[in-house]
């Protein structure tokens, strides 16, 4: 059974360089960005997002545990809306490579869920690259629907 844990300073170093090239990774990939300024402008979002870095007020980030293991990382944040529900956004969910194709992401996300509710949130919203179909069809499984989707074309 996986379980979260307040993600450590250290491991939060270890993480945000992590994050910070995956996230200019994923940007380029997708075409949003060029390879040359993508990790510049994934550490300039980054930072916009997580000015406090780990204390950021309303960011959760927690170490993703199965008994004594670390098996990933889970980054969200709590979004008051007009209407005044609140929704979960997750910013980031990632298992370790060892523990991929297990369950976890499934069982990761069953308990946000569980932790969402318990913060009062009626909704969780998440962003997903098209090209990871892995987490495309793990979100499918758990009923998550496209709300918005967004296409672009080379000219």
């Amino acid at each position: 059974m996986v379980e979260f844990v307040r993600m450590s300073k250290d491991d939060f170093d270890k993480y945000l360089s992590y994050i910070t090239k995956n996230y200019a990774d994923e940007k380029a990939k997708a075409g949003n960005w060029s390879r040359e300024n993508a990790f510049e402008l994934a550490k300039q979002t980054i930072h916009k997002l997580l000015p406090d870095g780990i204390d950021t007020e309303g960011h959760y980030i927690y170490s993703i545990y199965n008994n004594s293991d670390q098996i990933g990382t889970l980054w969200f944040k709590l979004n008051e809306q007009q209407d005044s529900s609140k929704t979960a956004f997750l910013y980031d969910i990632f298992i370790y490579k060892g523990y991929q194709g297990k369950g976890y992401g499934e069982q990761t996300m069953k308990k946000f869920e569980d932790k969402a509710k318990e913060l009062k949130c009626d909704r969780i919203s998440l962003h997903v690259f098209a090209h990871n179909n892995p987490a495309i069809s793990l979100y499918k499984k758990m009923r998550y629907k496209i709300t918005n989707l967004v296409m672009s074309k080379e000219i």
